[in-house]
């Protein structure tokens, strides 16, 4: 795939040898972060990879059978295994033993599980099952509002509690509900009672109609 004409090739990328304190994952992270935009797409992602690479890293990766790598994550996956040397690496028991925080957000508890799910490297579980994985582990009252939904990938996901996040501070912007009468005590009443999590204005807002 040809960049867009506004995306430069990458130039400059941090090498990685696998002969040094570097860890993978630091290398990952950076080689994403110098990509810019073109990391947006998973095709530029593993094109541009090679050239991260030197010496027996970039041996090894020449050596990988042709047509063996079909997707990113196929291929970040193949890199830490075969050089990671930490003792970080999480298990599927990890996985799915997580659970959102009394004191955590929706999106905070989806950044935890995203984290845990890129230290799991021998892992190989298709995009699809992973929202369901992640709900799993949330608070009952956001599983609640979840139920009955189908998501292709944890982003879908993200976006969805976005949403309902901006929906909960449109609601406490809302001047209706801002006035010093008896519906604005009611809904203050609710909000009381909702107090764990900041889209929980939704809920008290729909038990006011």
């Amino acid at each position: 795939m040809a960049l867009p004409p506004r995306v430069k090739p990458p130039t400059d990328l941090s090498k990685f040898s696998g002969q040094d304190d570097t860890s993978t994952i630091e290398h990952v992270s950076r080689y994403l972060m110098q990509l810019g935009e073109a990391s947006t797409d998973e095709a530029w992602r593993i094109r541009y990879f090679p050239l991260s690479l030197t010496g027996p890293a970039f041996t090894w990766f020449t050596s990988l059978p042709a047509n063996s790598i079909r997707t990113w994550v196929e291929l970040e996956q193949k890199f830490h295994s075969y050089f990671f040397m930490g003792t970080n690496e999480k298990k599927l028991v990890d996985l799915m033993s997580l659970r959102q925080r009394t004191n955590e957000t929706p999106q905070e508890y989806l950044r935890r599980f995203r984290e845990t799910k890129n230290l799991c490297y021998s892992l190989n579980l298709p995009d699809d099952q992973l929202p369901g994985m992640a709900i799993a582990g949330m608070q009952p009252n956001v599983r609640e509002k979840l139920f009955g939904m189908d998501f292709d990938d944890l982003s879908q996901l993200s976006q969805r509690l976005a949403m309902m996040s901006n929906q909960a501070q449109g609601f406490r912007r809302d001047n209706r509900f801002q006035k010093g009468d008896v519906a604005s005590e009611m809904y203050q009443s609710f909000l009381k009672e909702a107090t764990e999590y900041d889209d929980e204005d939704e809920i008290a807002a729909a038990e006011l109609v």
